[in-house]
């Protein structure tokens, strides 16, 4: 009887699911790797700074044209003189941005304040025929310290890293623009006068950049944008006592600017990626 008893609870352990099939351990399940590519473009506000370098070019031009009603004891002829000028020199910048980022595409509007220390001066000999045994020199300084700009920017995602963009600018910049007439005639006075204007030139460009991935939303490249402004003018009447010389014309003619700029930002993703 305790035989039959020992052989039915052995088959009942074998006929068991749980005695056939004894459970397994869990399979051991790697960590995830954290990824080391810094790369890839994210929507967000971008911040940074830069360091350019520009070309400035402009044409000076001043036209004299002497009254019909004059108290002196000579003639006095009308000049005209025009000079193209260009100067070169650094500028500091920093900008404010918000991209859009889609199917590899890149759309993004800029903000952006650049700072020139720096300012043109150049000179222009006028004709020993204006009053003179010899030729007298009129001097021009135009300085570019102040430009504020809106920018618009899109392009392509080439690769996770770098980016190609064409951009599109609105432009205002504030420009202070001096002559010095130094012309010495035969009157004890001479004919010499100054003049000054500070103005605000609306102006606008195009231009390309890149830009390329450093580390995890950092971001550096250059770009190349091409502007031109409004013309600066001046009319200045000339002091000399007791006399209706006439008037200075002076004219700087749409300042044209060429600038290359390296810039790095910082992106802030909209998400944490």
């Amino acid at each position: 009887m305790k035989n039959t008893i020992l052989s039915s609870a052995a088959a009942l352990m074998l006929l068991s699911p749980t005695f056939a099939n004894p459970p397994s351990s869990p399979t051991p399940v790697a960590p995830p790797v954290e990824s080391t590519n810094p790369c890839g473009f994210h929507s967000g506000f971008r911040a940074g700074i830069g360091l350019g370098y520009k070309n400035h070019s402009t044409v000076n031009k001043y036209d004299f044209k002497a009254s019909d009603n004059l108290l002196l004891p000579f003639p006095l002829a009308s000049e005209q003189r025009r000079k193209t000028s260009t100067w070169q020199s650094a500028f500091y910048q920093g900008h404010v941005a918000y991209d859009w980022i889609k199917n590899n595409w890149l759309i993004s509007i800029e903000l952006d304040y650049r700072y020139n220390p720096t300012a043109n001066k150049g000179k222009i000999i006028s004709g020993d025929e204006f009053l003179s045994t010899e030729p007298g020199d009129f001097i021009f300084k135009q300085g570019h310290r102040h430009d504020f700009g809106l920018s618009f920017r899109a392009g392509r995602i080439i690769t996770p890293c770098f980016s190609l963009y064409g951009i599109a600018n609105i432009r205002l910049g504030k420009f202070n623009y001096e002559f010095i007439s130094e012309k010495n005639i035969a009157i004890p006075e001479g004919l010499q006068t100054s003049g000054q204007r500070k103005q605000s030139r609306w102006g606008g460009g195009l231009g390309i950049g890149c830009q390329y991935i450093l580390a995890k939303g950092v971001s550096m490249g250059p770009e190349i944008t091409y502007d031109i402004y409004q013309p600066i003018k001046i009319d200045k009447d000339l002091a000399i006592p007791n006399t209706n010389t006439g008037t200075f014309f002076v004219q700087s003619s749409r300042p044209r600017i060429l600038n290359v700029v390296l810039k790095l930002s910082k992106t802030f993703p909209d998400y944490q990626q």
